[in-house]
């Protein structure tokens, strides 16, 4: 350490933090002693992490998937595939619309559609792709949107299957130790009952 606290030419040693609370509490960070800190005004030092030891915190997998995941969720806007499942939900509501059952068909397909955004991408990303397919899809139908916003509020929080939908999952593969196929295995019958009741109930809550 060449200088001291937060003094002038700090930046010609090694990275120091001092306390805002306690000034004599400094914090400092080096690519040799790795994280230390002094709670005497830098009299004494003590070690917290070493180099090696706080790096290997640090999930690289997972930080390697959500890369990935922006990536995914890029190519699926640029390509058209977004827009194309669009048309396709559009061609259903047509047949729907002379359907007993065709707000039901609809919140199926308008499910099933946030629900695979939201495992490949992520849950912000497949509700703001869906979103503008519910609006679509009410003036279609002429009925309310809101069940249609409701629904893809559920698909899009029901990330069950994969570990790239939701941080937490993501945090939860890291620590445990799971594979894509616990995810599968766990989630898949998940995601069902979530659909099954997101389906059949909505409706009866918004007429």
């Amino acid at each position: 350490i060449k200088v001291h606290g937060n003094g002038a030419g700090r930046q010609c040693g090694e990275p120091i933090a001092v306390d805002p609370d306690n000034p004599d509490v400094i914090y400092c960070g080096g690519d040799t002693d790795g994280l230390i800190m002094s709670t005497d005004g830098g009299e004494t030092w003590t070690g917290m992490f070493n180099t090696r030891k706080y790096t290997k915190f640090i999930s690289w997998d997972v930080l390697i998937t959500i890369a990935c995941a922006f990536g995914i969720s890029k190519g699926m806007i640029n390509s058209g595939f977004a827009d194309m499942v669009a048309g396709y939900i559009i061609a259903l509501a047509e047949h729907a619309r002379n359907s007993d059952n065709g707000i039901y068909i609809m919140l199926a397909a308008m499910y099933i559609i946030t629900n695979l955004f939201t495992e490949l991408i992520t849950n912000n990303a497949a509700a703001a792709l869906a979103f503008p397919l519910a609006v679509g899809l009410s003036n279609q139908l002429g009925c309310d949107p809101m069940p249609f916003f409701i629904c893809i509020c559920f698909a899009a929080s029901a990330s069950f299957s994969t570990p790239i939908g939701y941080q937490t999952n993501l945090i939860v593969q890291g620590v445990g130790g799971y594979k894509f196929v616990d995810f599968v295995r766990v989630g898949l019958p998940l995601n069902l009952i979530v659909f099954f009741i997101s389906v059949f109930l909505i409706p009866l809550f918004y007429n």
